[in-house]
């Protein structure tokens, strides 16, 4: 007999205030907790591991290095001193290191997103926010995104929001740029490269250059700074205009992010065992390898 097939809701939107009250509001209703969340407030988790009491998922590994071949061009010569050769083999460094990685990414309008890159596309994203209650108990919301390839060569995205109240799931459609952090690197344009010099941050010793950035998800091109890691040619900080034009200001920590755990009760995104085949680490322990059940793309 075929498989069993549950098709989730259908939504447009990505990662927006929105999708997680709807989502809160639809567990709380689906668990039949009996309590109004006509009162629920929702805020942003500050940097780090904890929040309002709340802990986010601590890493499951430490960061694990590579030297980069770009490493002594980073750590010993401006860029103005760099020869075309130089400067052509730092750009493929730095795009090398963002390929395929594993990292949390905070600012003030991003206050926390653990992000998984496989052969320079993001795969799977993992959100987190706090809600409060009408109890006024302080809860963590998760919002965990699979972004699947479709046959039109745009992305189907698998979405499950996530709080101690229960999980909701939804499917959308998005343009083959839709998922976070899609040109972050090969959208600067390193022929008007600026060097800014060499700083210290989060204890890794990086070096800055300002440059224009081309988005390909705003369709617009403003003035980045990308600090990278001197030895690992790792973006470190990136500051740059956020959606609303004001300036965000993102940090990366490259510990390795906790496993991406699907909600037993939902639908399993179809790309999800691909995802985990690819990227072993982000595979919950003693979790099966292949999903009983498969969510159906959105039409």
């Amino acid at each position: 007999m075929p498989k069993k097939t549950r098709k989730p809701q259908d939504d447009s939107s990505l990662i927006t205030r929105r999708d997680i009250i709807i989502g809160l509001i639809a567990a709380v209703v689906l668990a039949a907790v009996g309590v109004s969340v006509s009162m629920l407030v929702f805020g942003d988790l500050s940097r780090g591991d904890k929040s309002h009491g709340v802990d986010l998922p601590p890493p499951a590994g430490p960061e694990k290095f590579e030297r980069s071949a770009a490493a002594d061009l980073l750590a010993e010569k401006s860029y103005a001193d760099m020869t075309p050769e130089e400067r052509d083999l730092l750009k493929s460094e730095v795009t090398r290191a963002f390929a395929n990685a594993q990292f949390r990414a905070t600012s003030a309008i991003v206050p926390g997103i653990d992000v998984f890159r496989l052969e320079d596309r993001t795969r799977v994203s993992r959100q987190f926010r706090t809600g409060e209650s009408p109890g006024g108990e302080t809860v963590l919301v998760e919002t965990l995104t699979f972004y699947c390839d479709s046959p039109d060569g745009n992305i189907s995205s698998y979405k499950y929001v996530i709080s101690p109240l229960g999980a909701t799931s939804s499917a959308a459609a998005l343009k083959k740029w839709g998922s976070p952090f899609e040109g972050s690197i090969y959208g600067l344009d390193w022929t008007q490269a600026t060097d800014l010099g060499f700083r210290t941050i989060e204890g890794h010793r990086v070096h800055g250059f300002e440059m224009p950035f081309d988005s390909p998800y705003a369709g617009r091109t403003s003035l980045s700074r990308t600090w990278f890691d001197v030895e690992s040619a790792r973006v470190i900080s990136r500051e740059q205009p956020d959606v609303g034009g004001d300036e965000a200001t993102y940090t990366f920590d490259w510990r390795q992010p906790a496993p991406v755990v699907i909600p037993p009760d939902q639908p399993v995104a179809p790309c999800a065992e691909a995802f985990y085949d690819n990227a072993p680490s982000a595979r919950p322990p003693d979790t099966p390898t292949a999903a009983a059940e498969t969510a159906t793309p959105a039409p």
